[in-house]
């Protein structure tokens, strides 16, 4: 997702603007799946919860596809449920509502926060009731991720951070207490990060229906593949033929791909588990 710094819903959705936004039936004690076109019980957990925030100040235009693509390769194995705009609050309400395995936020992480005493420095993009943008103290996002996790009653073991310049508040959300944490190092490439997330998300319905540490460092390896492999038309010493879309670097950093045109810089992803950064 651009840098700010330069569905399947359940009930009870924002109070009108454009947060909450979502798109399925709750009816009693389950929850109308129109993908798999069945009910869901509702009485176990959440498999993953997606947020997609893309406010009127700096838009987001793939975020919601993005949204739709990981909530409909996940949707065969539990409740997921997709919110097209959020607040800060309805987050909080939404994890509290039901136990939450995966988490994955789509949007700004750069929005800037004022370094008083070393600590967080950029916190996420909620989108306001009325389509703006809305910022809260990104120790507090880390908090309330925490609070959700196993430890504290909840389920949550897994926060994919997909917007730019993420690891920082990646790394407070660990601290808080979250075994996995996928994020971005650097300015992530808007098309790179829609690719990463639904590879990664793919690719747990084959290597980590269980969970756990390694599930998710083979998930990531999955997905860095799928950025990496992603192809357009160009040549390569003269000869005319699909070469690499993306290289996972730096933006602004030269390529080191003969290829004509170069690589596009897709940005630097990390997978924070098990206290080590992996790029």
């Amino acid at each position: 997702p651009s840098s700010l710094g330069a569905s399947l819903g359940a009930s009870g959705g924002a109070p009108g603007g454009a947060s909450g936004g979502a798109s399925g039936v709750s009816c009693g004690g389950t929850f109308f799946c129109p993908t798999c076109n069945r009910h869901v019980d509702l009485s176990g957990q959440r498999e993953l919860l997606v947020v997609t925030c893309s406010p009127s100040t700096c838009p987001l235009p793939s975020a919601a596809a993005e949204a739709d693509e990981v909530a409909a390769c996940c949707a065969r194995r539990g409740l997921v449920e997709a919110l097209h705009g959020c607040t800060a609050d309805l987050l909080r309400s939404r994890l509290l509502a039901l136990p939450t395995r995966r988490l994955l936020f789509s949007g700004h992480a750069d929005a800037p926060w004022p370094d008083r005493d070393g600590g967080l420095t950029k916190t996420l993009g909620f989108t306001a009731a009325d389509g703006k943008l809305e910022a809260v103290d990104p120790a507090d996002v880390a908090s309330l991720l925490g609070l959700a996790h196993r430890a504290s009653g909840g389920a949550l073991e897994l926060v994919f951070l997909n917007g730019c310049r993420s690891e920082q508040l990646g790394a407070a959300v660990c601290s808080a207490g979250i075994a996995a944490v996928v994020c971005w190092r650097t300015l992530a490439e808007d098309g790179a990060a829609r690719l990463l997330a639904h590879a990664f998300f793919e690719a747990l319905g084959s290597v980590g229906a269980a969970g756990g540490s390694e599930a998710y460092r083979r998930a990531f390896e999955h997905a860095k593949n799928a950025v990496r492999l992603a192809t357009r038309r160009g040549s390569i010493a003269g000869l005319p033929c699909n070469v690499p879309k993306y290289e996972l670097r730096k933006p602004g950093e030269r390529s080191s791909q003969p290829t004509q045109p170069p690589p596009i810089a897709a940005g630097i992803p990390v997978l924070l588990c098990d206290g080590i950064a992996i790029t």
